[in-house]
């Protein structure tokens, strides 16, 4: 039971750092995650904790405004003291108009976490092709050809 309420709490940090993050606090962040962090999304992958810092501060600067909510949590028993927890979240940001204005993805994460808590690989997936690339003026236009001629 200790074990099972050690794992909640140490996920509930970690979406609470998510959801509040800023350029103010980035650091709470990056104080939850193993110093051999992995960080793997569409566009990066990266190890180690001043890699996973500067993905989130790069991320925070190019954004004029976000916000980033999880709606749905779930963890796993640890299989050899690894727990891998799944946040289906969604993210709504503005950033420059030349990138698309204004964004909104719906993705889901898959977080591990270290028998200590802390977090060892953060994997992120969405569709990038419909969240961002559809959305840059003339490559988005290639890309809904390209989707619409794969379509069944």
């Amino acid at each position: 039971m200790i074990n099972e309420l050690m794992r909640l709490r140490n996920l509930g940090r970690y979406v609470v750092a998510l959801e509040s993050l800023n350029l103010e606090n980035i650091d709470a962040l990056v104080t939850l995650v193993a110093e051999d962090v992995v960080f793997f999304d569409p566009f990066n992958e990266t190890q180690g904790k001043s890699a996973f810092h500067k993905i989130f501060s790069d991320m925070l600067l190019n954004m004029k405004s976000h916000d980033f909510h999880v709606t749905q949590t779930a963890i796993s028993a640890p299989v050899e003291g690894v727990s891998i927890a799944f946040l289906k979240w969604e993210l709504d940001a503005v950033i420059s108009k030349s990138l698309g204005g204004s964004w909104h993805v719906k993705g889901c994460s898959e977080i591990h976490f270290s028998p200590e808590g802390l977090v060892t690989a953060h994997i992120d997936f969405w569709d990038v092709g419909r969240d961002f690339y559809e959305k840059i003026p003339i490559l988005g236009k290639l890309v809904r050809f390209i989707r619409g001629r794969l379509k069944s």
